[in-house]
């Protein structure tokens, strides 16, 4: 096998070799049955099936029957991902073009092709709470929601209070939790019957058994109030359920958190 970048960029370069080690992936065929079923000309797949071949991506078995190894089979699938991964970002360019994923971890952004069919909700000026409105409404709706917020809303924090007996939990920024112990004037109003925890996160995010609701910040770190990513598949939920729990399994107890850093004066403030 050549080298990695190599092999990458001989795959990526030719649609038609693309097509037959696509095909190949998703089982053994004859050479016959990857003609019939990839667009390419006749020429162009025997030269890619020969050319995968040479770079060890696919061989022929006893059967005459064509494969991918393991080497194609992966680099089959990374490039299906990728290739997914440009859908969801083509599918609403301007609004991935001005906000920032980058504190999401790595491990969940490299999967940022499950956000395929998701939509963007944005707030017109006709209407400047309709993003708001639509997490307010899923928060109040759903039997059992997880949210990330790195800002307080009284329309959030209301449709937590709706449903107490519902399996809730909340993980808010250390950022919030200084605003309210200590630099707010005003009474906060709080979720009631919610677990909450501590995590230095920026992005809000809210997921139920149904829709992920998913806000990044802008490029300049700002929260943006105004635009909400919403994705109602099982395989958007999925990666968001796991997502919040890798949040929530590093996050600090709420209460335990502020008496570590506040004295009590200031918590009763």
């Amino acid at each position: 096998m050549h080298g990695t970048l190599d092999t990458l960029e001989f795959v990526v370069g030719s649609s038609a070799r693309r097509e037959v080690l696509s095909r190949l992936a998703s089982g053994p065929a004859t050479r016959q049955t990857v003609l019939d079923d990839t667009p390419s000309s006749k020429s162009s797949v025997y030269d890619s099936l020969n050319k995968l071949d040479e770079h060890g991506l696919v061989y022929q078995q006893e059967d005459n029957t064509w494969a991918t190894t393991a080497a194609g089979q992966v680099l089959s699938d990374a490039i299906a991902r990728c290739e997914r991964t440009g859908s969801v970002l083509s599918e609403d360019g301007e609004y991935w073009e001005r906000h920032d994923a980058s504190g999401v971890p790595d491990k969940f952004r490299a999967e940022f092709f499950t956000l395929d069919d998701h939509e963007i909700i944005r707030s017109p000026d006709s209407d400047p709470y309709r993003a708001s409105r639509r997490v307010a409404d899923e928060i109040a709706a759903a039997e059992c929601i997880s949210v990330v917020t790195p800002v307080y809303h009284d329309r959030y924090a209301e449709a937590l209070n709706e449903s107490p007996d519902s399996d809730r939990r909340l993980v808010v920024t250390p950022e919030l939790i200084q605003r309210i112990v200590v630099d707010s004037s005003e009474e906060v109003e709080g979720a009631k019957h919610v677990e909450s925890r501590v995590y230095d996160a920026s992005f809000a995010m809210a997921v139920s058994d149904e829709t992920l609701l998913l806000s990044l910040p802008k490029l300049d770190g700002s929260y943006d109030p105004q635009t909400e990513v919403v994705v109602e598949t099982d395989a958007a939920v999925d990666w968001g359920t796991r997502l919040f729990e890798y949040l929530w399994e590093r996050a600090e107890d709420t209460e335990q958190f502020v008496a570590d850093r506040y004295d009590e004066s200031e918590r009763d403030a």
